[in-house]
């Protein structure tokens, strides 16, 4: 995880969002190719080949801050940028504020993306009038910067989550219907429509013009369709946890377990609890030093079950990410679902060394019953 804070925001750079943009700048490159310019000294070629990605990054990354800027000036406490994928923003939930502020702060990040395509397009013309080798070098440079930024632009203008688009489809929805639910199912509705009209363009080109990139843009439909679902589930799921705290769901019901039994003598008597819960604490119940989820066993062999114990598969307590006792319910639902982790800490509001308890996705699912309040789908089980 990289780190910095331009304009006071904290940037988090995630390594599956430099591997995807690392990409994508090399195809840019290899699509437009390096211009043949032999007159050219190769480490002038060498500096341009590299100029791409180095000049690309900060045009990319100011589309997200770009986000984070407005929603700021409109009243959002936003602190952090998490980048974990080129093209989807990851700059917080603006479902809450008004459709004018939703709408402003998704039409940011395209609108920079934009200007910055156009610019250096002009600057990739002037480049070509002077002629040299070296001024072509310098066209091809801006050419490349300008195809990222311009493509960025387009493909997060898509009408679904979780591109800008979507939320933009989002913010005109709430502006025409007062129920956030109603707002909520014609915005994914849309979303998913896109996903499928993506699909059958991509179907329809596969079959008449190239059957690789109708290929491709078939299973972007595909992922862009069904994120679009998700995200529909995540935002029911954000409105139901309203009002909620982490203090209300931690798991204060749940038998601790020996780190040395072994793993089949847990599974049976996990089996003759009825099932009990998929996380359970692992040492001594006010002083867990771990925790181990039932799910991750099953797909052990049973021969291997009598010999492994508990300490050998389960998670150490300080490997869990931590929530504070008052922070809203949804912060510790994301993390569950972020990490793919059974269970997060809950510490003390002003003692973040004092261990309170557990939240698993269990206990969040009790409470949630516990209050009437239905699950929707593609969320927590």
């Amino acid at each position: 995880m990289i780190r910095g804070r331009p304009f006071g925001l904290e940037v988090r750079v995630g390594l599956g969002w430099v591997l995807s943009y690392l990409l994508i700048a090399a195809t840019l490159m290899l699509w437009f190719g390096l211009p043949d310019v032999t007159q050219v000294h190769p480490a002038v070629r060498f500096v341009a080949v590299i100029a791409v990605p180095a000049l690309l990054l900060p045009t990319v990354v100011a589309h997200e801050l770009a986000h984070a800027l407005t929603a700021r000036r409109r009243g959002a406490a936003v602190e952090t940028v998490d980048l974990r994928l080129v093209g989807v923003p990851v700059h917080g939930d603006m479902s809450g504020r008004d459709p004018v502020t939703e709408a402003l702060v998704a039409i940011a990040g395209p609108a920079v993306s934009g200007s910055v395509g156009m610019a250096a397009l002009v600057l990739a013309a002037l480049a070509e009038r002077v002629g040299s080798d070296e001024a072509a070098l310098a066209a091809w440079v801006c050419t490349c910067i300008a195809a990222g930024n311009l493509l960025l632009a387009a493909i997060s203008m898509y009408p679904g989550a979780p591109m800008d688009g979507g939320q933009l489809v989002h913010a005109i929805a709430r502006r025409t219907t007062r129920d956030a639910a109603t707002a909520s199912r014609r915005a994914g509705a849309v979303g998913i429509a896109a996903g499928w009209a993506v699909m059958f363009l991509g179907l329809a080109i596969a079959v008449t013009v190239d059957s690789t990139a109708g290929l491709w843009l078939t299973l972007m439909g595909w992922f862009l369709g069904r994120a679009s679902r998700l995200a529909r589930g995540q935002e029911q799921l954000i409105r139901i946890t309203a009002g909620l705290h982490v203090r209300d769901a931690i798991a204060d019901d749940i038998g601790a377990v020996s780190p040395f039994l072994t793993l089949d003598t847990l599974l049976a008597q996990h089996q003759l609890a009825g099932g009990g819960p998929d996380v359970y604490p692992v040492g001594a119940h006010d002083a867990p030093v771990g925790v181990i989820d039932i799910r991750s066993l099953r797909g052990i062999p049973a021969s291997q079950r009598k010999e492994l114990r508990v300490a050998d598969r389960m998670r150490p307590l300080e490997s869990l990410r931590s929530v504070r006792e008052d922070q809203e319910l949804w912060d510790a639902v994301a993390l569950l679902e972020q990490g793919r982790q059974g269970a997060v800490r809950v510490v003390a509001t002003f003692d973040p060394g004092q261990l309170l308890g557990l939240v698993t996705r269990a206990s969040v699912t009790r409470l949630l019953r516990s209050r009437r309040r239905p699950m929707p789908d593609d969320t927590l089980p």
